[in-house]
């Protein structure tokens, strides 16, 4: 038709008439709002242009050629449309959660450090939903992190020099070479595509309550007998710890917590 369902679109008035059709790729909002749109990677353009302006407030939609439908609304991707069946996305809860799992008992830690790990975590399963590559993600507690570390994947801790391969190596160069501002090792700091690619790699990404990481594409260790597949069972295991989340190459996202 006349747009690609991701950088370019049409704006209707809420008659139904056509006001104006254009590229979310030269369109910046004048505005002084500093929040990242809670929307996948590809959408970024588009949701910043659903947004309040000129007293109108504009909900965007995209429809897509596999007959998927998402629909934003303040900057985020509020519902979709996926196999015939509706999802709310309930972008607070989840950032809520990943909020109260980061480390609030260092003296250096404020709210806006917690903001900004809660914020690219989930921008990150978001991005990894629509990337359709399957992930899995964890944050662990303070308390537990030796433990896990020695127990759930042993021979895939970054920081374990006993166990070097070139995986570890590779992914240590690459965190190192993706931080901003040299802020090294730290998840919420690396170039958001670095970490979608991370996600997708075979085995768990495990962050510890700072955002420090701790290891990608580990293998972790899980009872025998456990239910469900690999990447769910592996993702149960790690929420005994915190919190972990298992995004299915479907885009489904399954979230476990410590405290259910």
């Amino acid at each position: 038709m006349f747009t690609d369902g991701i950088y370019s679109g049409i704006k209707l008035d809420n008659a139904g008439r056509v006001v104006k059709y254009f590229s979310a790729l030269q369109e910046y909002p004048e505005d002084n709002d500093k929040h990242i749109p809670w929307t996948p990677y590809e959408f970024i353009n588009f949701a910043n242009m659903c947004r309040s302006e000129n007293n109108s407030n504009w909900i965007g939609i995209i429809m897509q050629s596999s007959g998927d439908m998402l629909i934003f609304k303040s900057k985020q991707l509020i519902f979709v449309k996926k196999n015939g069946k509706w999802m709310y996305l309930d972008s607070y809860a989840i950032h809520s959660i990943l909020k109260s799992n980061y480390n609030s008992n260092s003296m250096s830690t404020s709210d806006i450090d917690k903001k900004k790990l809660a914020d690219e975590v989930y921008l990150s399963i978001l991005d990894t939903a629509f990337a359709h590559t399957g992930g899995c993600i964890a944050i662990i507690k303070d308390e537990y992190i030796d433990f896990v570390k020695e127990n759930c994947f042993p021979t895939d801790s970054l920081d374990n020099e006993q166990t070097s391969s070139d995986k570890k190596t590779i992914i240590n160069r690459l965190i190192s070479a993706g931080t901003i501002n040299g802020e090294k090792q730290y998840f919420q700091y690396l170039d958001r595509k670095l970490r979608i690619e991370l996600l997708s790699l075979d085995g768990a990404t495990v962050l510890d309550s700072s955002g420090n990481i701790l290891c990608a594409g580990a293998i972790v260790k899980i009872d025998g007998g456990s239910e469900g597949g690999g990447r769910l069972a592996a993702t149960k295991e790690l929420a005994k710890y915190g919190f972990a989340t298992k995004i299915s190459m479907d885009g489904s996202i399954q979230c476990f917590s410590l405290n259910d």
